[in-house]
């Protein structure tokens, strides 16, 4: 919620310069502001990822996805995201529902989710030639806006950008990706994707070089 100045009111509760006519206002008990089930994430972030102000990295997004066993709405802001050797983000969430979207603005700033532009706002995330990029195994996953670049995998061991591992009750959705240059050196396959006992989506791809 913002007040006619634009600044957020839940931020005033919080410094405690909200400022109301007497009895405009009853007490109600503690106030909770965010979304416990949004991560924000920008290329130059620091914080906890509870909204753009506070953007966590890709690398704290990586460790975020790892432990994470519950419903999670991932959003990132435009840039190039260096993964180097963070390959192992999904690792057996079993029940996990997670979604996680390309395409905000570089600036963006409050929790604000309107405005997503995966082709203008291109959020890239670049495996830099050293390791897969993103590995994500059994539960729900939806994946959108994003864009693979660069992964390569030297070893005999299959999959490069992105590698899903399923069972029955997976679910998995990629939308609206681009898989740039990516390979496998190896003996065992998936220069960009491999699937291993999973259905897979693949809405509006596109895989080039």
């Amino acid at each position: 919620l913002y007040d006619e100045n634009n600044e957020l009111i839940g931020d005033k509760f919080t410094d405690n310069t909200l400022t109301v006519a007497r009895k405009q206002v009853r007490k109600l008990g503690s106030l909770a502001t965010g979304f416990s089930d949004r991560y924000y994430v920008k290329v130059d972030g620091t914080g906890d990822g509870s909204s753009w102000d506070k953007a966590a990295s890709y690398s704290s997004l990586a460790t975020k996805l790892t432990n994470t066993n519950s419903t999670l709405k991932v959003y990132m802001a435009a840039g190039e995201y260096k993964t180097g050797s963070v390959t192992s983000t999904g690792t057996a969430n079993t029940s996990a529902n997670i979604a996680i979207y390309g395409g905000y603005a570089a600036d963006a700033s409050g929790y604000a989710i309107s405005g997503r532009d995966y082709e203008s706002n291109v959020v890239v995330l670049d495996g830099e030639s050293k390791d897969r990029i993103l590995v994500i195994q059994r539960g729900a996953w939806v994946l959108d806006g994003l864009t693979f670049k660069n992964a390569k995998r030297a070893s005999n061991d299959i999959g490069s950008a992105l590698m899903i591992e399923g069972n029955a009750s997976s679910s998995f959705a990629v939308k609206n990706c681009t898989f740039d240059s990516n390979q496998n050196t190896g003996t065992s396959g998936g220069g960009a994707v491999r699937v291993s006992n999973a259905k897979v989506l693949m809405e509006n791809c596109k895989f080039t070089n």
